[in-house]
């Protein structure tokens, strides 16, 4: 029942201010004054979401204000954060560096940040990819089209000199920094389409290949006797395929492994070459089937070999694949496709000089630096201007960079990993968050099970801690036992704040609760 007094152990702060914003601005103050190094230490507990939302409002606004050390904040809001248009726009620059044929971000680029590019232009090459013409937008931002006026004038001029080499890896697993080749297979094709000349060797992984083996069927046993030193195949593949264009069915995954593989394993030279993939024809030209996977393909193209997934297998339905849509689509739609490139260059060129400055400068920096120089680069700070909050929330983007970009990995990585959060559930990122070295910010029911060094308990005002609800049908008895809970979160040091003038800007009452701490 009554009043009383409620026990608790370490240091009491009780302060109230005029205005919830003095209120967050003093604990922003206090939590810097504090010099942790460990900013999980400290937590701010609310009463309510509402709360904890105009709580996170304030901070953002004090996260951008340079007079303040930096404070870094786990805002609970923090996982829909990926899901607003302005960290939307961040991550299409981020991707527009990183995948240079991500044709969505540079969609949204385009329409959204480059001046001078209208939607018209961005709409009619959309118009033409989806209506099979065969030009992607990623097509007017290659060097390959500027320099011909055909992205696949390469591929089609090394096809009639007998230079296209068709390939193939099967790997320990998917991740192409550490997961290592286990089989290379190669054909090179003459003009008329057939294999003049093969290539196929086993390496030896340096640790077993585990579930992998169900995939590629090797074992380790076999790799053990068949393999050979990775640094010597990785070797005579590159002599193999000297001079020549590469082609694969979802091949930027075997050119990126082969390239990190290669640089592990201390052979000299560098896997260059230039490439394009059946599964992005396929996607260009096929638009009726239920998807492009090899054997999809293969069989609507009716493709003479069948793959099986093993690499030699599946190059030679590759290379079926490859034949039959040059003869039935690249060749034939040659003049068009041409006519359509001279048409939209000129209007993307400044676009295009502007995404290569971009790429370039990005180049030299770690994955954050980048990710700051992108927003600036492609005018996404100007796109805000007059929008603190969103400005913020690029900010709190900014901070999410230094967290999950790890400086000991190439740039690549590092902006791949930044792409990823973007996928990743709220429980994920949740998680990955409560690891992070900020400070919660969560409300009393989150604060369950949770302890902290230093707790702020803000907003400790009638009709809000206990609610107005809670006050008015007279059930204070939860009210009181949540207080309890949040209180007792506190380890070493506690804060109660509240304001004379409440959020919505009625003069509000101190909480009943505070009467109770002796």
């Amino acid at each position: 029942g009554g009043g009383g007094h409620v026990e608790f152990g370490g240091d009491v702060v009780v302060r109230s201010f005029d205005t919830p914003a003095d209120e967050i601005h003093w604990i922003y103050g206090q939590i810097a004054s504090l010099g942790l190094t460990d900013f999980s230490r400290a937590a701010i507990i609310t009463r309510t979401n509402k709360v904890c939302a105009d709580v996170c409002g304030i901070l953002r606004a004090s996260r951008l204000d340079d007079s303040l050390p930096p404070v870094r904040f786990m805002l609970a809001d923090e996982l829909r954060l990926l899901k607003r248009a302005e960290v939307k726009d961040a991550l299409a620059c981020v991707s527009v560096a990183a995948n240079p044929r991500d044709g969505e971000a540079l969609a949204r680029v385009l329409k959204r940040l480059v001046k001078g590019v209208g939607p018209a232009t961005v709409g009619a090459v959309a118009a033409n990819y989806r209506e099979g013409g065969g030009a992607a937008l990623a097509d007017f931002f290659d060097p390959r089209t500027r320099n011909t006026g055909d992205f696949f004038s390469p591929l089609l001029d090394a096809l009639a000199e007998g230079r296209v080499v068709v390939y193939d890896v099967e790997s320990t697993g998917t991740d192409v920094y550490s997961d290592e080749i286990v089989q290379m297979a190669a054909v090179r094709l003459d003009p008329a389409g057939n294999v003049s000349e093969r290539f196929e060797r086993f390496l030896r992984p340096s640790r077993p290949v585990g579930d992998s083996e169900k995939v590629h069927g090797f074992t380790d046993g076999f790799l053990a006797e068949r393999g050979e030193d990775p640094a010597k195949a990785l070797g005579d593949f590159l002599r193999f395929c000297e001079g020549c264009v590469i082609v694969g069915h979802n091949v930027a995954f075997d050119v990126a492994i082969t390239r990190r593989n290669l640089a592990r394993s201390g052979a000299p030279g560098e896997f260059g070459n230039v490439w394009y993939d059946t599964l992005d024809l396929s996607r260009r030209y096929l638009k009726n089937l239920e998807n492009h996977k090899l054997l999809t393909v293969a069989a609507a193209l009716g493709a003479a070999n069948d793959p099986t997934h093993n690499a030699m297998d599946d190059i030679l339905a590759t290379a079926d694949v490859l034949c039959a849509l040059v003869k039935g689509y690249l060749l034939p739609g040659q003049e068009a496709r041409r006519a359509f490139y001279a048409k939209y260059l000129p209007r993307l060129a400044g676009a295009a000089s502007l995404v290569e400055t971009a790429r370039r400068e990005a180049e030299g920096l770690g994955g954050p630096a980048a990710a700051r120089m992108l927003l600036d680069r492609f005018g996404v700070w100007e796109l805000y201007d007059g929008a603190p909050e969103k400005r913020a929330n690029l900010q709190l983007f900014l901070d999410f960079a230094d967290d999950f970009c790890d400086p000991a990995q190439p740039l690549a990585r590092q902006l791949s990993a930044l792409l990823e959060l973007s996928a990743l559930s709220s429980s994920e990122l949740d998680r990955m968050s409560r690891s992070a070295n900020k400070v919660a910010v969560i409300t009393a029911h989150q604060s369950k099970g949770c302890e902290f060094d230093y707790v702020f308990l803000p907003v400790l005002q009638e009709g809000v801690f206990p609610t107005f609800q809670a006050a008015r049908s007279g059930e204070l008895e939860e009210e009181k036992r949540v207080f309890y809970v949040s209180i007792t979160r506190a380890r070493k040091k506690l804060f109660l704040t509240w304001s004379r003038c409440g959020m919505n800007n009625y003069p509000s009452k101190p909480s009943r609760f505070l009467g109770m701490l002796g």
